[in-house]
């Protein structure tokens, strides 16, 4: 008997020869490390290696079929595609159970896994069950799985939301990265309703102009991904994103469908949704979370009920405390230019002067790094320092940086050890100041010549602060 989820019902449906012995499929993976009894394991070119060299580990973890892009002999079921990554969401959806979830997506440069975390937040103070997934990982019902990927990979997602769906799971908040969308992590999901937070200089190297990285940010707001769209109003981009869209579209802002204002600690809402708010988180996290909370609105959740609930938000990594001995030390994910400027003009609101520790990361957008030293100018001290060099020098990745730093006419310090750095950040800033380390964020390592060490910024900056 032909099984619907067998491996003949896939080669058929994938135009594919159908002379393959037919067994059933469970489930699906790229990744050979997380092939479980029962699933296809798609093979495919990586940057490095390709997913055959790991067949064998794919065989023993229980794979039941292959499908690549050439032909291998082996004793299981294979299939042949010339473009496997091409047709993964086809392939998810004919073997996984269908996805009976609601789901929103989060787009743009900076504020994505803000906006996510608030959603998610919020959702569940309302009262129903909702993952999230960030680049800090996948939040269920059960402890947090961490992800390698700002979205993971759509096999891994989709197993992830398969297993929270089957746990009583309602909804889920997913962060959304440009990659994502051009590279197939995200295709088969229909988002009840997916929301946009800017669009500013980051991943060139990949897209090469604006134009093109604005065009896979777009692809979100289109019928085919998404029922309807929130855009927050700020900048350019979200003024084109909101004329281009195929999908109704909310806006946010001062000109927007629902007006926005942030004033002595209060988020206000009016318009299409008038909703008032204590939130004192600063006005750039306030922008994200009414992104959020428009988002809930549109998706039919009755936000007037939140109340004071925001007082206990937090979002790993994003402008957070980390120690409330002076001078208060703020760690950050920033690692754009406009990220870096948005953070320290958050943190100069607050106090009489910032100090800011930063650095850029190898193997990225190099254009974008003069840019990061230029908006670093803001601030009245800054530290330059390492990041992630990935496989990259680092000194050169610095000098980079501080040709923004000289052009602006900035002093700067340059400490290559970014424990180094924060010490000396700390030491020299005014207890009534604030120190700002920019890059970091949640992470708990940092990559250097193709290893991740382990470091985790906020343990390290709060421990000498409290010294």
């Amino acid at each position: 008997m032909k099984s619907k989820n067998g491996t003949r019902a896939l080669a058929a449906s994938l135009g594919l020869a159908a002379d393959v012995v037919d067994v059933e499929l469970s489930g699906v993976s790229l990744s050979a490390a997380e092939v479980e009894p029962g699933d296809l394991f798609v093979a495919i070119q990586g940057q490095r290696h390709h997913g055959l060299d790991f067949l064998q580990q794919a065989i023993s973890n229980g794979a039941a079929a292959v499908l690549s892009d050439r032909a291998v002999n082996i004793n299981i079921p294979a299939l042949v595609h010339p473009d496997p990554k091409s047709v993964i969401g086809v392939v998810c959806d004919l073997i996984f159970p269908e996805l009976e979830l609601k789901l929103f997506g989060v787009t743009g440069t900076n504020g994505k896994t803000s906006v996510s975390s608030y959603l998610h937040q919020i959702i569940c103070d309302l009262g129903a069950k909702c993952a999230l997934s960030t680049s800090v990982g996948f939040q269920g019902l059960r402890a947090l799985k961490s992800a390698a990927l700002t979205t993971p990979e759509l096999t891994t997602l989709r197993k992830w939301l398969r297993d929270f769906a089957a746990e009583g799971g309602e909804t889920a908040a997913i962060e959304v990265s440009a990659q994502a969308l051009t590279r197939n992590r995200v295709d088969g999901l229909k988002f009840a309703v997916v929301g946009f937070t800017n669009l500013t200089r980051d991943h060139l190297d990949d897209y090469g102009s604006m134009e093109n990285y604005f065009a896979a940010k777009a692809q979100l707001f289109t019928n085919q991904r998404a029922e309807q769209g929130v855009i927050f109003l700020s900048d350019q981009y979200a003024t084109k994103l909101a004329e281009a869209a195929t999908i109704p579209v909310t806006t946010v802002g001062d000109s927007g469908d629902v007006g926005f204002s942030y004033k002595a600690g209060k988020l206000s809402l009016s318009g299409k949704i008038n909703f008032q708010i204590e939130f004192a988180a600063g006005e750039l996290m306030a922008r994200n979370f009414a992104l959020a909370l428009v988002m809930a609105h549109c998706a039919g959740f009755d936000i007037q009920k939140l109340s004071a609930a925001p007082a206990g938000y937090q979002v790993p990594g994003r402008l957070e405390l980390v120690s409330k001995s002076t001078p208060h030390v703020y760690v950050d994910y920033a690692h754009t230019p406009d990220g870096i400027a948005q953070a320290v003009k958050e943190i100069r609101s607050r106090y009489s002067g910032v100090t800011l520790v930063f650095g850029a990361s190898g193997n990225r957008d190099i254009g974008k790094r003069a840019e990061m030293g230029r908006a670093a100018a803001a601030a009245e001290r800054v530290y330059l320092t390492d990041q992630h060099p990935r496989d990259e020098d680092p000194a050169t990745i610095r000098a980079a940086v501080a040709e923004g730093l000289v052009d602006s006419g900035k002093s700067f310090v340059e400490l290559s050890d970014p424990t180094e750095a924060i010490a000396v950040a700390i030491a020299s800033t005014p207890r009534d100041q604030a120190v700002l380390w920019c890059g970091p964020g949640h992470l708990k390592y940092r990559e250097i010549a193709g290893q991740k060490i382990a470091f985790d910024a906020r343990e390290i900056a709060k421990n000498l602060v409290e010294k």
